[in-house]
């Protein structure tokens, strides 16, 4: 079995004669399906390098269920070299015996095969003089879910004791010999077989359960995990690839020792690319390697940080379509909000906080992950974010707390199979809809089929979101709550308690027409002002109800000083509303009646009176303040927002970042490109808007817009 007994031999007999433990090793572990096992890689074309008789080797390649068909190292080790094929089981000519299902063998080649442990060794024997042992346990064709489950006595388990079969069996191997092995890092190449609807939807979560299982059972808990795949495989056609993608890279988001590893560009064998070649196959273990290094090698900052002790509970609320001016304490003559207003006295007052653009989805993006929505492409409503962004519920779940979305989602389907519902996005738990809703809404829990929940719909959020607080507390776990209301997005409908706050409304209103979708019809219709106001109205003080709802089960339970709570609006007031608008524009334009929207903060712990700031903030900012409370690092990507701790604390007067606002409308063909002015972004003004081809700046003393400075 080794094709250098000699070096071996000797190095056993010298470890053998010192009679203590003379060496220690890393150990690399090498699992997945064929491009692990290295199916097409041809050993005739591999290049000869002396340094892979220096490591130690074991392996098991087959096809699943794992048998005596399977190529080994006849539980021995050996030194690091290609493979030789195996054979998949075939029924003796006179039998009736069918063989089990995808017995493909270990190789396309007579001459065998190897897979990226070559690689993997030699770009890290190149670059650090530390000894190395790998042990590879690899079957073709397998599936994450089908073959590789810790929780499955049978089949559907059977690659994984395997694995945990052969890493045992070669470390107790090892210590015979005074070499002791700590494992180091596992090389995951694998993905292709989980393809499909069912399987790339729960990777995910089995990806997590898998690398739960294995440190525990190989008792290494900072085991470092590798996860990549041929994504070119079927030419890259197969439209789960980007889930599976996804959920790797969410798993290393999530996971202080994991990484993703790209693999494209790497060569593989045409016509179908399902595999990697030779040269392909050596390419992805360097690549494998380096990721290992670079991931060792980050300092401790990158990596996440244990929670202060005094970081707060954190909800986070958003109103939809609800416009600076519609609150009590901004000095409506109208709307009956006295929460908002308690909050507005007693917390800290945003009285430029701005929405990251005038509607609706692209601002939720910016909400979640710091950045301009161009670059995660929301562009209007109706696109979807990107499943590989990190979103502040991905970190806040690295930092401890339970994270739960109540609401409107508007970022992408909330249903179980898209791959951009909360859940993909980091939250634990969701009740969400796709878009607005109104009374007795619709929701979809964790994605499954929508029902019907009868009553005030801001009402059912908190309600929910309360349950979620309590069980969050009943665990000992900090909570992380966003509550996204669907009020008061139009088509309106109201309580007739709340509907009777606002039978007086000025007759004025009565005489003007607006458009707004029928809540009979889904159609647009043309409404009395009058009316829809006093529905608009009903719904956000309803709304502001609710919030007060939430504020008092925080104080029954004792968690309201150490809760932070920050409500703001997604955009300005809608054009059938805006009757009481001060600014410039509405809902859709990037004037401040478009982007300027009600922001409020209370955390008493920490916000001990009230105040006000009238520092330009943005929900870009959300992200990257909140990992500054909670220790953690922020994502290694472009953040256009930034932390407003100093804010908190009354130490921020001024932002040395200005904020940058774009809109472009989903039909181009109907209106100008895009600007884009780079002498606009690097100077010192609070605010730069871009709009029909030329760049306007918004100094503060140009409060209403009127004209361009």
């Amino acid at each position: 079995m080794n094709s250098h007994p000699f070096i071996f031999s000797l190095f056993s007999v010298i470890i053998l004669t010192t009679g203590a433990a003379a060496e220690t090793r890393d150990l690399i572990i090498v699992a997945g399906q064929s491009n692990s096992v290295g199916f097409d890689a041809v050993p005739s074309e591999l290049p000869a390098a002396d340094v892979d008789r220096e490591v130690m080797f074991w392996f098991r390649t087959g096809d699943p269920p794992p048998d005596q068909y399977d190529t080994t190292s006849a539980g021995e080790w050996t030194t690091l070299k290609p493979q030789p094929k195996g054979r998949p089981f075939t029924p003796p000519a006179d039998s009736t015996e069918k063989p089990p299902a995808r017995q493909y063998g270990n190789f396309r080649s007579a001459d065998g095969g190897f897979g990226p442990e070559i690689g993997v060794a030699r770009e890290l024997l190149s670059r650090q003089d530390q000894p190395l042992a790998i042990v590879k346990a690899a079957f073709s064709g397998t599936g994450l879910r089908m073959d590789w489950n810790p929780e499955d006595p049978g089949d559907g388990g059977s690659c994984y004791r395997a694995l945990i079969q052969e890493t045992q069996s070669a470390i107790a191997a090892a210590k015979e010999k005074q070499i002791e092995l700590h494992p180091r890092a596992l090389v995951w190449v694998q993905g292709e077989s989980d393809c499909n609807l069912k399987d790339s939807l729960t990777y995910e979560q089995n990806m997590n359960r898998m690398l739960a299982a294995l440190r525990k059972d190989l008792k290494a808990p900072r085991l470092t995990a590798l996860l990549g795949f041929n994504t070119r495989f079927g030419n890259g056609n197969n439209p789960h690839i980007g889930t599976v993608v996804a959920a790797q890279k969410a798993v290393a988001d999530s996971d202080p020792f994991c990484s993703y590893v790209d693999t494209s560009g790497a060569e593989t064998l045409p016509p179908s690319h399902t595999h990697f070649t030779a040269a392909g196959t050596l390419d992805i273990g360097r690549r494998y390697a380096t990721a290992l290094l670079q991931s060792e090698a980050a300092p401790a900052a990158s990596k996440p940080a244990a929670r202060p002790a005094d970081a707060p509970n954190i909800v986070l609320m958003m109103g939809d379509d609800h416009g600076w001016d519609e609150t009590g304490y901004n000095g409506h003559p109208y709307l009956k909000t006295p929460v908002m207003d308690e909050m507005a006295t007693t917390g800290l007052r945003l009285n430029r906080f701005f929405s990251g653009a005038p509607n609706c989805s692209p601002t939720r993006g910016s909400f979640l992950t710091g950045r301009h929505p161009n670059r995660y492409g929301t562009f209007n409503p109706g696109y979807s974010t990107r499943p590989e962004e990190i979103s502040v519920a991905h970190l806040m779940h690295q930092a401890g707390y339970v994270c739960g979305h109540f609401g409107k989602w508007h970022l992408g389907p909330v249903k179980a199979s898209s791959p951009t519902n909360p859940g993909r996005l980091g939250f634990d738990t969701w009740l969400s809809h796709d878009n607005f809703f109104e009374l007795n809404p619709f929701l979809s829990r964790d994605g499954g089929d929508p029902v019907e929940f009868k009553g005030e719909s801001s009402e059912i959020l908190v309600r929910e979101a309360s349950q979620f607080i309590d069980k969050a507390t009943a665990d000992g776990k900090p909570f992380f709550v966003v509550i996204w209301f669907g009020s008061p997005h139009e088509p309106y409908s109201g309580l007739e308690s709340d509907l009777a706050l606002y039978d007086n409304l000025p007759t004025d209103f009565a005489n003007r027409q607006v458009s707004l979708t029928s809540n009979e019809t889904g159609e647009q219709t043309r409404r009395l002002q009058r009316d829809v106001l006093r529905e608009r109205y009903a719904e956000i003080t309803a709304m502001d109800r609710a919030i007060g709802q939430l504020r008092t089960h925080l104080t029954e339970r004792g968690q309201r000083n150490n809760t932070l709570l920050w409500y703001c609006g997604d955009n300005g007031t809608s054009g059938d509303a805006a009757a009481t608008v001060p600014f410039r524009g509405v809902k859709s334009t990037i004037y401040d009646g478009g982007l300027r929207v009600p922001g409020l903060i209370e955390w008493p712990a920490r916000i001990t009176k009230g105040r006000q700031s009238d520092l330009n903030s943005v929900t870009s900012d959300i992200l990257p303040t909140l990992c500054d409370l909670t220790g953690q690092s922020l994502p290694d990507r472009p953040l256009d927002g930034i932390s407003l701790k100093g804010l908190l604390d009354g130490e921020m007067t001024d932002r040395e970042k200005p904020i940058a606002f774009w809109q472009w409308t989903a039909k181009p063909h109907e209106h100008t490109s895009p600007y884009f002015d780079q002498e606009a972004q690097t100077g010192t003004t609070p605010l730069v808007k871009l709009m029909n081809g030329k760049a306007t700046r918004d100094f503060q003393n140009f409060r209403y817009e009127q004209t361009n400075a």
